[in-house]
């Protein structure tokens, strides 16, 4: 996205989060909070480090907002973090901390999973332009719940890898690991199949251990290729085609006749490797000991 002059536009349910100022060149006037959501045409362009959020198309005689038009917008400085809130009435909200008290400046909601995902990153990539994503990497982001805050995870998103040593997520916009994690801290991974017909399987469910900092519990992010996504957790970085495979010499292996043709040749008198070829269209490595 070529931030210089790009510019994000569309309906957003709108609730405004205390008394808050707006942009003017002269003076400020107080953005009267507004207790309700308010479906609201909203363009979001880039203004400086920051972002301006301008409230277009809004209903003159409603006592939400009491500007014109064309003064309804709000300014979100390059720290601000966006982030996954919960809401009594709109499933998929997210709001915007701005300042150094992180105070709760703006939420806004959209009607899926996968719409408020899209203007998360969107808005993140306003404030801060990303760079090419390095390869076997995934674009996560993080469905904030109590257990992701009480870890310290609230809005992290990033370039997730997974190793054989363990989880790192990249900052997509400089090179540098914001989080990782040890395999230990985590015990099952499974997609989320539940939820409208758009976010099914793209969200990744993780499931903690004791090892964790906070304990058990589930954390849940957000990704467009969830379901290759899981399969690297699984495997632990290994990849699909991944398989442990482990010859225990203790037991003996019978193998009928009528099922396997005998492709390989072994000379009389000594231990070597023969190939058994399964009609299965798999091998068994197996070792002849002559008698």
């Amino acid at each position: 996205m070529d931030t210089r002059n790009a510019e994000i536009c569309g309906f957003l349910y709108v609730k405004l989060v205390g008394q808050r100022y707006i942009a003017r060149k002269v003076r400020k006037k107080v953005l009267v909070s507004s207790k309700v959501w308010k479906r609201l045409w909203c363009c979001i362009k880039k203004l400086g480090s920051g972002i301006q959020i301008q409230f277009d198309k809004i209903n003159r005689n409603s006592n939400a907002l009491k500007q014109k038009v064309k003064d309804n917008s709000v300014t979100i400085g390059p720290s601000a973090i966006i982030y996954r809130i919960h809401s009594k009435t709109k499933q998929f909200a997210f709001g915007i901390l701005q300042g150094k008290d992180r105070k709760l400046l703006l939420s806004l909601s959209t009607d899926s999973e996968t719409e408020t995902q899209r203007w998360m990153k969107n808005i993140r990539y306003l404030l801060n332009p990303k760079k090419d994503c390095i390869k076997k990497s995934y674009n996560v982001s993080i469905v904030d719940n109590a257990h992701s805050k009480a870890a310290g995870l609230i809005g992290l998103y990033g370039n997730l890898t997974a190793t054989e040593t363990g989880i790192f997520i990249q900052s997509p916009h400089i090179d540098k690991i914001i989080k990782s994690f040890k395999w230990k801290e985590f015990g099952q991974f499974h997609l989320m199949t539940a939820g409208r017909p758009e976010d099914v399987k793209r969200i990744c469910v993780i499931h903690t251990t004791k090892e964790f900092c906070c304990g058990t519990g589930e954390l849940y992010l957000f990704c467009l290729d969830a379901d290759k996504l899981l399969q690297d957790l699984v495997t632990q970085g290994r990849g699909p085609k991944y398989r442990q495979k482990s010859l225990n010499f203790n037991k003996i292996y019978e193998v009928s006749k009528q099922h396997n043709e005998l492709v390989g040749s072994f000379s009389q008198g000594s231990n070597s490797w023969s190939i058994l070829d399964i009609k299965t269209d798999w091998y068994v490595y197996c070792c002849i000991l002559h008698m």
